[in-house]
């Protein structure tokens, strides 16, 4: 996943850069610092989220019991915006928690079965959702 979170970090770049966005990932906890109140506090602060969905993504127990459980809440109560981006081939479509919420790619069709250029152009639809769903920016002078 680590390629496709630098892939995907890479088109949404000019935003961060503009200020408009703060790309988190858990790269950004450092050696020494504790993780899980790290991971918590990126949670909290998070108003939109990117999953990368896989197999292992859908069976890693901290993600469903500690990460997702605040981010669906988030969703419900705050209006964090969710965006499934489907990776590899996964149950998916057979996980109501995550059904819901509607995939920027065809889950039937994985990045991981796209082509280079495909792939290029789910990672800028994602960028595009993001900052679709931004407040509209104020230009300084």
């Amino acid at each position: 996943w680590s390629s496709d979170v630098c892939s995907s970090d890479l088109h949404m770049r000019p935003l961060e850069k503009a200020q408009r966005i703060e790309l988190w990932d858990d790269t950004k906890i450092m050696a020494g610092q504790q993780w899980k109140p790290e991971i918590n506090a990126a949670l909290n602060r998070a108003k939109a989220a990117v999953l990368l969905i896989s197999a292992d993504f859908i069976a890693s127990d901290f993600i469903v019991d500690n990460e997702l459980p605040t981010l669906l809440k988030k969703a419900q109560s705050e209006g964090t915006l969710i965006i499934p981006v489907i990776l590899k081939t996964s149950r998916f479509l057979r996980d109501a928690r995550l059904n819901t919420f509607q995939a920027i790619n065809d889950p039937l069709k994985p990045l991981a079965e796209l082509s280079e250029i495909e792939q290029e152009k789910i990672y800028d639809k994602i960028c595009l959702r993001i900052e679709s769903w931004l407040p509209v920016a104020i230009a300084t002078p």
